[in-house]
């Protein structure tokens, strides 16, 4: 069987020659991580498993299979991330719908999860607050790995609530959960054991130079940081002392350059140990700290 793609007529008769012709041709585009790509993207055409493809690479593929693939590949040649062709994303350890229109968690953010598990104690009752919630990675993860928690997702989108409670929905985890649509400062609830962000903290000028995956797929609302990127950060960390109880837990992702001002503005809000957690390529990737105990 042969198929026209992008790049020509190519045989793609069966598992394994639809990832060499898919790798090649993403390759060709100077698509990053090109055989990745090309393996998740034909199993989900195939709706097969990374197991399948490695036990039975010669397994023949359908017409319309072939079809989807052709179909993904020119998408993510349009430079359509590879979770938003799939409509799912694994975080930590629960798998998530992508939708349109809202921010599709990068694994960068799993880092966050690791800190805030390892500064809270999960073992008791804890209270959680995701301060832009975005598609509910956050609150998911946590709320699915510590099963006394119970939490809150706060997002000015009305498209990132919608999908926040869909993906809270689907794994069982809506009646240990709330999400309202506000701005940070209009939410005056207290009490909270930790409260954790992902906030915009793209400096303005830079959005511009974003990749294609981002600039074009993730909503600005969920990047722009404004002129230093830090604008909220400043929201966030002003109403503090209203969310957080005695002893709480703040941690927040931040960009790779932001520790310094971050850091500084947790200690004149009155935090104490105050740490800094690279993330898996050994950039600054989250600040955490404790508010001060009574």
């Amino acid at each position: 069987m042969k198929q026209t793609g992008t790049l020509g007529i190519s045989p793609m008769s069966n598992l394994a020659q639809a990832v060499d012709h898919l790798t090649a041709t993403f390759s060709a585009a100077g698509i990053e991580d090109s055989r990745e790509s090309a393996r998740i993207l034909v199993c989900g055409a195939a709706g097969l498993s990374n197991l399948d493809l490695l036990t039975s690479p010669s397994r023949s593929l359908q017409p319309e299979t072939t079809r989807k693939i052709l179909n993904y590949m020119e998408r993510r040649l349009a430079r359509e991330p590879v979770s938003r062709i799939l409509g799912r994303r694994g975080f930590w350890n629960v798998s998530l719908e992508v939708q349109s229109g809202v921010l599709d968690p990068r694994a960068d953010t799993e880092r966050l999860i690791e800190v805030c598990l390892s500064r809270i104690s999960v073992s008791q009752c804890c209270q959680i607050l995701d301060a832009g919630v975005g598609s509910g990675a956050i609150l998911c993860a946590l709320l699915a790995n510590i099963s006394n928690a119970a939490g809150v997702g706060l997002d000015i989108s009305t498209k990132a609530c919608e999908a926040a409670r869909e993906n809270l929905q689907d794994l069982g985890l809506a009646e240990r959960s709330s999400i309202v649509h506000c701005d940070f400062a209009d939410y005056t609830e207290h009490g909270f054991d930790l409260v954790v962000s992902n906030p915009p903290y793209i400096r303005s000028s830079e959005i511009a130079g974003l990749e294609p995956e981002v600039a074009l797929y993730d909503p600005l609302i969920a990047l722009d940081g404004g002129a230093d990127g830090l604008n909220a950060y400043r929201a966030l960390i002003g109403k503090l002392s209203v969310w957080l109880k005695s002893g709480g837990v703040f941690a927040v992702e931040i960009g790779f350059d932001q520790a310094a001002p971050v850091t500084k503005m947790l200690r004149e809000a009155g935090l104490r140990e105050i740490i800094v957690t690279q993330d898996y390529n050994g950039l600054d990737r989250v600040v955490s700290g404790l508010t001060a105990r009574d």
